[in-house]
């Protein structure tokens, strides 16, 4: 009886144990639980994963900062009035390599290096920015999670 409750009692250890933090290869963010945020400003909507904060701290209603748990990560999304035909996507920032990228409906345009990724798409006279820096890893670890939150983004006409 008593080899029987000791094993019980090891086995719960060493559940426990192993339980203990969750699952650290998963993505920062990546459950499958969505909020979907409404910019009414400049029409844009977009997802993000239940547990990231979105806050909106800016002056004019552009867009949010995104705290995703990471001090060190800086993700915003966010919209700027403008000539969109004489704008460089991209100008401001270091790009080592440019993709086309679908963001929702519209087909937009995706800027990298390893500390950055930016996404942008062109509507009417807007144009909508995801922005994300951080340390190489954290961009390489949370990869699809930023791919994701970039194509949720959409914008009505």
């Amino acid at each position: 009886m008593i080899k029987r409750l000791q094993f019980y009692l090891l086995t719960i250890f060493f559940v426990t144990a192993c339980n203990t933090g969750g699952d650290r290869s998963a993505p920062n963010g990546n459950t499958g639980e969505k909020r979907e945020i409404e910019n009414t400003r400049f029409n844009y909507s977009f997802t993000v994963p239940s547990q990231w904060n979105v806050i909106d701290s800016s002056d004019n209603g552009d867009g949010y900062f995104i705290n995703t748990g990471n001090a060190s990560a800086d993700v915003r999304i966010y919209a700027i009035m403008a000539d969109v035909n004489e704008m460089d996507r991209f100008e401001g920032f270091e790009c080592d390599k440019k993709a086309d990228f679908r963001m929702g409906e519209h087909m937009g345009s995706k800027c990298m290096n390893k500390n950055e990724r930016v996404y942008t798409v062109d509507y009417n006279d807007k144009r909508v920015y995801v922005y994300a820096h951080a340390d190489e890893s954290w961009i390489t670890h949370n990869e699809q999670v930023l791919e994701a939150l970039a194509r949720s983004v959409r914008v009505t006409e």
